[in-house]
């Protein structure tokens, strides 16, 4: 058992070089929010909670933060025994579900809850000395010691120099956002010719619409995805057009285009329903995000469920370090049958990433930490350069 003596929220901000478009938004800086839970042993565990969008996000979560969760948080016990976390974290749902739903605000409480349980895990991790991917796979299902990397984030005008820099360190999945007219086909025509050469070493592409198209605009490119050797497509259908993803997926033609979502299917803790959910959504692979709408030991929960819908987990993600290094951890626990696990990489440059922890991508793939807890070490000495 331990006790949380202390709380740290860090607010940071960085300007970007590139404007991460999606169909519906832009990203013009970057932002993120980092949560630190100390135990009477001095040790300091470390969540990030999702916060891309909307623009007042970060805010939203401070507030919430210092006027809600830490006063809850201040000196409760915590169990160290399987099945402590979850039933901290079911707990602390429940303190906070009724307000959110009044507010119809769940999924911010999800999105903030999932950085309280990042921290529980690493601190849990650091008690017992152990690699948080060690707490979440027992064996026999023991987690890969590295996963692959696939790169994300790219829009126009295309990255080329960022892209060529990933071709370098062995990346072979190149994620292109979609939803922007004409350019969308030149794009992919463009990155298709682009890997075909030698600097290409055969890498593939695979497309997300974040949520833009149609039914009747999906059923239109599936077969142009097929002809240009599409890895998957992601997010292909409008929220409001989403009941048409199993006639999608029944199509003939569209089995060498696998479809893909997760990460806006909101999972609450603790709950079987909300899980199955996912688990159930008419895709071929599921994408949660443990920053944002599933938490942490619901994902580890989905993995088995996926696999006995011969469905592939491959985490989503789109933020800074600690969110990182901690889907990190969750995809070493995704392998499928003859395929490695794979974890989604930001191609932007983001130095709430990079000037945090010291990522190494080589040959593709970046090997797990066996350290303790995350595994990267927290230094909050490196924010005081982005604090905002």
């Amino acid at each position: 058992m331990f006790t949380i003596t202390n709380t740290a929220i860090h607010h940071l901000r960085a300007a970007s070089d590139r404007v991460i478009k999606t169909s519906w938004g832009v990203m013009g800086q970057r932002h993120a929010i980092f949560i630190g839970l100390r135990d009477d042993g001095d040790r300091w565990g470390w969540g990030e909670s999702w916060i891309n969008f909307p623009v007042w996000s970060p805010f939203e979560r401070l507030a919430a933060f210092q006027q809600a969760y830490f006063p809850y948080l201040q000196g409760r016990e915590v169990v160290e025994e399987r099945g402590g976390v979850r039933q901290f974290m079911m707990q602390m749902f429940n303190a906070f579900v009724g307000p959110a739903i009044q507010a119809n605000n769940v999924g911010s409480l999800i999105a903030e809850l999932c950085a309280v349980e990042l921290a529980l895990w690493d601190l849990e991790a650091k008690t017992k000395n152990v690699p948080m991917n060690q707490l979440w796979f027992s064996p026999p299902a023991n987690p890969a010691k590295e996963v692959e990397i696939y790169a994300s984030g790219i829009n126009s005008p295309l990255p080329m120099k960022e892209i060529d820099a990933m071709l370098e360190r062995g990346v072979r999945i190149f994620k292109l956002k979609v939803g922007f007219g004409a350019e969308d086909l030149a794009n992919i025509k463009t990155l298709e010719k682009h890997f075909g050469g030698d600097r290409g070493g055969g890498a593939q592409i695979a497309i997300d619409t974040n949520r833009h198209w149609t039914a009747a605009e999906a059923a239109e490119w599936l077969p142009i995805l097929k002809d240009h050797n599409v890895r998957w497509l992601e997010e292909a259908l409008r929220a409001d057009e989403e009941s048409h993803y199993p006639a999608l997926q029944k199509g003939g033609w569209l089995r060498s285009v696998p479809l893909s979502a997760g990460e806006n299917v909101w999972v609450n803790c603790g709950d079987p329903q909300t899980l199955a959910q996912l688990a159930d959504f008419p895709v071929d692979i599921l994408q949660p995000d443990i920053t944002k709408n599933c938490p942490p030991i619901a994902a580890v929960d989905l993995i088995p469920l996926a696999k006995g819908r011969n469905k592939k987990v491959i985490p989503h993600y789109l933020g800074s370090a600690l969110g990182q290094a901690a889907s990190l951890h969750l995809a070493s626990g995704c392998s499928a049958a003859n395929a490695p696990p794979l974890c989604e990489w930001d191609i932007n440059p983001n130095p709430l990433r990079t000037d945090i922890f010291d990522f190494q991508i080589k040959n593709g793939k970046l090997q797990i930490p066996t350290t303790p807890g995350l595994g990267w070490h927290v230094d909050p000495q490196r924010f005081n350069a982005y604090k905002h």
